[in-house]
Parts: C-alpha cells; structure tokens; sequence
C-alpha cells in the first residue's frame, strides 16, 4: 500500500514545493510582503533541513563503507572473518532517505526543488 501511494503524493511532493516556493517568492518581490518573505524562508529553511539530513545519512553511509572496506580483515580470525563478509555485503550500498518509493532526499533533490521554484518564479514575473 506504501509504495502505491508513493508512487502518487511523491512527484506531486516534488511539484507541490515547486510551486509554493515559487508562489511566495512572486508575492515577496511584487507585493513587498514581509510574511510572504518568512514564510518562504522558513519554506525554504524545511526542505533544506529535510534534503541536508538525507545528504548527511550518505555521506555517512559511505564514510562507513570505506572504514569497512579498509579493516585488515586478513589478520582476523576465521569465524569472524565470516561475520566481517556478511557486514561488508550489508554496508556494500548506500543509504538513503527517501520518499517512498523514488524519490532520494539530499541536495541534488534541494537543488532540482530550488532551479523548479526559480523557472516557476520566472514564469510568473513575466506574465
């Protein structure tokens, strides 16, 4: 059930932020608004905490996987030997934040939310 309904709310999460963001920054600039600018910074503020937290879970994913990789495993004894190959295949990838189930949370989403909110704010300054 998850993973339908996350085929469904996660691009329109993507569009959604697109959109709002883009929205409040179009209100800041022709209306001069004060709440338009906090709410689009504090906006701003959630995805970045969101999508940082998700980039720091890979950075550390893949801190731990070298940190494995690099264990003199040869010096080791044989029954732990064993146990060091089934946690070498467990840290073998990445982890993710994500929403279910395609959409990944670290700062290349940040930066695709950010370049869809300023093409929308654009669009809507030229109109």
């Amino acid at each position: 059930m998850n993973d339908c309904v996350g085929y469904i709310f996660a691009p329109t999460h993507n569009a959604n932020n697109n959109v709002m963001i883009g929205l409040l920054g179009y209100l800041s600039i022709k209306l001069a608004s004060v709440p338009s600018f906090l709410q689009l910074t504090i906006w701003i503020f959630v995805q970045w905490i969101s999508c940082y937290s998700g980039q720091k879970l890979e950075n550390a994913s893949s801190s731990l996987r070298d940190e494995v990789y690099e264990l003199p495993w040869y010096d080791m004894d044989p029954s732990l030997a064993r146990i060091y190959k089934i946690f070498c295949s467990c840290v073998a990838s990445t982890f993710h934040m994500k929403i279910q189930p395609i959409m990944y949370m670290n700062m290349n989403s940040f930066s695709s939310i950010l370049k869809g909110a300023y093409s929308f704010l654009m669009y809507l300054l030229k109109m």
